[in-house]
């Protein structure tokens, strides 16, 4: 009889190991989806940043390009339709190649749906880690009843889960200041092209105001040079009618 408890006992947590194995690998499952949802969600969130970015941009181009639309119809004189000025001394420039109204609409419900998705994302992601933590919790009270583990091993035990909780904290703050400086750098690289597209026309305008320089240096040379011959000229002229005139009186003076 004593041999019979023993082996339908042992049948038993033989059961419920094989029902702890079941659960550890539901565990694993729910793991693994969890950090896959993670990461869709993180590009799916990177995805959001960079439209959102060229979105913004192709509004400023469709503003600016209404206001140059708008310049090329002012006259001096008269009022602006805008501001009310009746002078124009620094008019928009015409954008040729914008979105039209519709196709930035367009932009915005693309843009929408995609913000949708990565709150969509995101909320899966919180459902996921709540699932696995009750999981977890669930296998970790079956593994207590099942072992007997006594109240000094639980102590231990949960003493290095805490330990390892901080560990995973960190290495968490860790991944998620790599992932910003990814980020970071990323964006940086597609800010290049812009800032070089800036830089060249900055040079193109320096090399215009360095030939208008040129243009205005020389033109003063000009104008001083006139100057100074009307300068001569005048001093010239002065002293022939002095002399004139002192030739004049000594005539004058000899005849009496």
């Amino acid at each position: 009889v004593e041999y019979e408890q023993e082996i339908k006992e042992t049948q038993e947590r033989k059961k419920d190991v094989e029902g702890m194995i079941q659960d550890c690998v539901k565990s694993l499952k729910i793991s693994t989806q969890l950090e896959q949802r993670k990461q869709e969600c993180q590009e799916k969130t990177q995805e959001l940043e960079h439209k959102a970015k060229q979105h913004a941009e192709n509004e400023r181009l469709f503003y600016n390009a209404q206001a140059g639309i708008l310049a090329e119809k002012l006259v001096l004189g008269e009022p602006c339709p805008v501001c009310g000025a009746i002078e124009h001394p620094k008019p928009a420039s015409k954008v040729l190649e914008v979105l039209t109204k519709e196709q930035l609409d367009d932009e915005t419900k693309v843009l929408e749906r995609v913000r949708e998705q990565c709150q969509s994302m995101s909320v899966a992601v919180v459902q996921l880690k709540e699932q696995l933590d009750q999981q977890i919790a669930f296998y970790k009270e079956k593994a207590l009843r099942i072992f007997g583990v006594d109240q000094v091993e639980q102590n231990r035990l949960e003493e290095e889960q805490s330990q390892l909780a901080s560990k995973i904290t960190e290495l968490q703050k860790l991944l998620q200041q790599w992932r910003n400086s990814k980020m970071s750098l990323e964006k940086a690289k597609r800010e290049i092209p812009l800032l070089e597209e800036k830089c060249k026309k900055l040079n193109e305008e320096l090399q215009m105001l360095e030939k208008e320089k040129v243009t205005c240096e020389t033109e003063l040379k000009n104008y001083l040079e006139q100057v100074k011959a009307i300068k001569e000229g005048l001093a010239k002229d002065e002293a022939e009618k002095l002399k004139a005139s002192l030739e004049a009186a000594g005539a004058k003076v000899e005849m009496k």
